[in-house]
């Protein structure tokens, strides 16, 4: 088990957006769709993982285009 100090780094949802060009609602539409992971740290904060982002920059996730995943 990972303890808090040792937790992997993420971007905050605004950092998130900002990364993406979208606003923060956007960022939050695409944690619910699956097109990016977030985890929720013991704090309560809410981090969106830099690999999902640099995944959906990089168009991977087949439904960052409207397709289908599989």
């Amino acid at each position: 088990m990972l303890t808090e100090r040792h937790e992997e780094p993420g971007l905050s949802r605004a950092e998130a957006a900002e990364a993406l060009d979208v606003s923060v609602r956007t960022v939050a539409r695409y944690i619910e769709a699956g097109h990016l992971t977030a985890k929720k740290r013991k704090n309560g904060r809410i981090v969106i993982t830099e690999a999902s982002v640099k995944e959906f920059l990089a168009g991977e996730p087949a439904l960052a285009e409207g397709g289908e995943q599989g």
